[in-house]
């Protein structure tokens, strides 16, 4: 007996279980069956072994097992195509199984007059595939029937989507969107690009061939963790990362330190029923085995999959769906108090969070600039990536949509921006890509930063033979707070903060062995964007 299922979505992970009350449900749908079949097919008659299967295929579907459902529906289909229940059914499985395509649709209009809820599907479909004015006229249709099972409230939801979409379309962003190309992209899933404030790394989630745990339950690859160095311009073939990041289970990038030094992994447990953020630190070239992040953040019954890291290190911010939120997924924050743990989890508050489900956090290094993914606010697909100012009093701006092309009618999400503000990269469903979500490059063709990069490197005064590695903090002092914290190694000395015009700062270098050097760094008087550089030699201790 089919005992539980496993569904992904967004990289989520549960275990159900058949009881009673469903087990009741499988025999009043038996004798439902027997009714539909009459009604809704008059020209074909099931034999025994066949109305046994359409029974199989019925038990799955009424659990959500879709995927198991479909190929039997899809037999029975050859068997009888005018089925009106059987056309609706496979619909609805093609729909879970995220097929939003027009040859979909056509299985819901063969079942419109016994089915209401086909024209809710039809809406959907119309919409994912940019058609906005045949989706709103089928929100319209949907609303005015009295049958339906969706909220009138959800549905307006839904038709401003499509209203918001046609006029952001009409009205594209000034900027460049290019696929990473076949180097970084296949024709499995690729997502959540981790990005290093240099602009020199990238990590990335893939369910491609060669997954250290090969096929899932579901006949996908697991999830790994993949790495590309640039060389020159271009991403170089990037290489699964490999354990201990890397395991049998599925294993995807959440957030990575300022110094690329701390790397942020969301893990499955061993029987997928959840998973739990994950922390790893780069030292002696290699990286340490994760260890569950402490504090309140993971939770047996909950679903967290995807944060960001401050720059300074002090705040976790991260996606949830633990109760009391304001529904679906919130996003949260934690923050790390005097003695080194982390407190409790905060809701990001009613600015950033709605009904709806919000999703993939990400601070910029400037540490005010925050974006994520949202299916609320003024939304025009399905997750729309949105930008909030964290203002000097500590409230949120008003999230603002980045506008299309970046966000389309499909899920657009995982949107990260280098440190000079230039480019960002994120995951998209567009038409064009290799596979079903790609990574996408956005060039910012009118970027109103105003960012000030410090550039430098950290060397003692006989580098050839003495490395030195160095931790480096730089402090606002217009609030006296830490702005940002880079660690260099030995095998690389170079350090870049991203810094705001205008202000002062105290930057600071502790290494063991080694005299602390202070500098303060005066921006209130610079009137032009400029880069600055500054390598400092350590002076040895006495």
């Amino acid at each position: 007996m089919l005992k539980r299922k496993r569904i992904c979505q967004s990289r989520r992970y549960y275990i159900v279980s058949l009881n009673s009350k469903m087990k009741n449900k499988i025999i009043v749908s038996f004798f439902l069956l027997l009714i539909s079949i009459s009604a809704f097919s008059q020209l074909y008659v099931f034999s025994k072994a066949e109305m046994k299967k359409y029974i199989e295929a019925d038990v799955y579907y009424e659990s959500g097992f879709y995927h198991l459902a479909l190929p039997i529906y899809d037999n029975l289909l050859k068997l009888d195509s005018l089925n009106k229940d059987l056309n609706y059914k496979f619909g609805v499985c093609l729909f879970q199984k995220n097929d939003r395509s027009i040859k979909t649709l056509s299985y819901f209009e063969n079942a419109t007059e016994e089915y209401p809820n086909s024209r809710y599907y039809m809406a959907k479909i119309y919409h994912y595939n940019e058609q906005f004015d045949k989706a709103i006229t089928e929100f319209d249709t949907y609303k005015n029937n009295v049958q339906i099972d969706v909220m009138d409230q959800d549905i307006e939801y839904f038709k401003q989507k499509s209203i918001y979409a046609k006029k952001m379309y009409a009205e594209p962003e000034n900027l460049n969107i290019k696929n990473l190309g076949k180097i970084i992209n296949t024709q499995y899933n690729e997502y959540v690009p981790l990005i290093t404030t240099d602009d020199s790394t990238l990590l990335f989630t893939s369910r491609r061939e060669g997954s250290i745990g090969g096929l899932d339950p579901n006949g996908e690859y697991y999830e790994d963790i993949y790495v590309s160095k640039k060389i020159g311009a271009e991403w170089a073939i990037p290489e699964n990362i490999g354990e201990p990041i890397n395991s049998a289970t599925h294993d995807a990038t959440v957030s990575i330190s300022s110094d690329g030094k701390k790397l942020y992994i969301y893990r499955t447990n061993k029987d997928l029923s959840g998973g739990d953020i994950y922390e790893s630190i780069f030292t002696a070239n290699k990286w340490t085995k994760p260890i569950k992040m402490k504090g309140d953040i993971n939770c047996k019954y909950c679903w967290n999959a995807s944060g960001a890291l401050s720059p300074d290190e002090n705040v976790f911010y991260f996606s949830s769906n633990k109760p009391g939120g304001f529904g679906g997924k919130d996003i949260y924050k934690i923050v790390k108090l005097p003695d080194g743990k982390w407190s409790k989890a905060t809701n990001l508050g009613e600015t950033i969070n709605t009904k709806y489900d919000e999703d993939a956090p990400f601070m910029h290094p400037d540490g005010e600039t925050f974006y994520f993914s949202s299916k609320g606010h003024e939304n025009m697909g399905e997750y729309d990536i949105f930008v909030s100012k964290l203002n000097i009093d500590g409230n949120w701006a008003k999230p603002k949509n980045v506008g299309h092309p970046i966000n389309t009618a499909k899920d657009d999400i995982f949107f990260v921006v280098s440190a000079n503000g230039k480019k960002a990269y994120y995951s998209s469903e567009k038409e064009s890509g290799f596979g079903k979500n790609d990574i996408y490059e956005v060039e910012m063709l009118e970027n109103p930063s105003n960012y000030v990069m410090l550039r430098g490197a950290i060397t003692s005064k006989n580098p050839d033979v003495e490395k030195v590695e160095a931790e480096i903090t730089i402090t606002d002092l217009s609030t006296n707070k830490i702005h940002g914290i880079y660690r260099t190694t030995t095998d690389s000395q170079k350090y870049v903060f991203v810094l705001l015009p205008y202000r002062k700062y105290k930057l600071k270098v502790e290494s063991q062995g080694y005299q602390t050097y202070e500098y303060e760094i005066d921006l209130t008087e610079k009137l032009k964007v400029q880069d600055l550089f500054k390598s400092i030699v350590l002076e040895k201790t006495n």
